[in-house]
């Protein structure tokens, strides 16, 4: 889900994001439009959302809320976490828009996976389905966009020694998936071996 929000702290008005692997994650999200993993329920509401991680400590840029439906997203469709906090909730944020309300699980990933340099959150029926019984998989009780759910991915990953990329799926979030990678490429790669898995031999 996308426009829920369920984070708190502060959203301030600023300029759009610069970051040298922007492009590359444009290319990469559109690609999960394509796709169907990113984009617009029947009911309206938006789902997925895409991040990089950023160059300051804990900084990341993510894709905004309610953006999922556009196919091509604009620079001005992102936004900086300049602070996050997991465990309690809270973020900082700066940029033309406010944050996915999935980025308190895009933080937790980042900091628990030094490795990992973008993340991308899907919805997939089949493919949360079939990761749900061969990947790691989050908490059922950690319902999305919430703290719980943040905490559950930083055990998964710990669990699973921080891979330097790989897909998790979250039980308690119906459809949901996490890819990371060192670039959105590799990010995406990740979700490409698993659907390839899904794939008549």
């Amino acid at each position: 889900m996308e426009g829920v929000i369920k984070y708190s702290g502060r959203w301030r008005q600023g300029p759009a994001p610069c970051h040298a692997q922007l492009g590359e994650l444009q290319r990469v999200r559109e690609q999960l439009w394509c796709r169907g993993w990113l984009g617009v329920d029947l009911g309206g509401i938006g789902y997925g959302n895409v991040s990089l991680r950023a160059a300051a400590p804990g900084e990341f840029v993510i894709s905004g809320t309610q953006t999922s439906g556009e196919r091509h997203l604009a620079a001005e469709g992102f936004t900086r976490v300049l602070r996050a906090e997991p465990a309690s909730g809270q973020l900082d944020v700066e940029g033309p828009c406010r944050a996915s309300s999935e980025s308190l699980s895009h933080a937790a990933l980042y900091e628990s996976c030094p490795a990992a340099g973008a993340v991308l959150h899907i919805h997939s029926a089949p493919l949360w389905m079939h990761a749900l019984a061969t990947r790691a998989s989050t908490s059922k009780q950690a319902e999305y966009g919430t703290p719980a759910l943040a905490l559950a991915v930083s055990q998964v990953m710990r669990e699973l020694a921080a891979p330097l990329s790989g897909v998790i799926a979250l039980a308690g979030h119906q459809d949901g998936l996490l890819s990371w990678g060192c670039a959105p490429e590799a990010a995406l790669d990740a979700l490409l071996r698993l659907h390839a898995e899904l794939e008549p031999a």
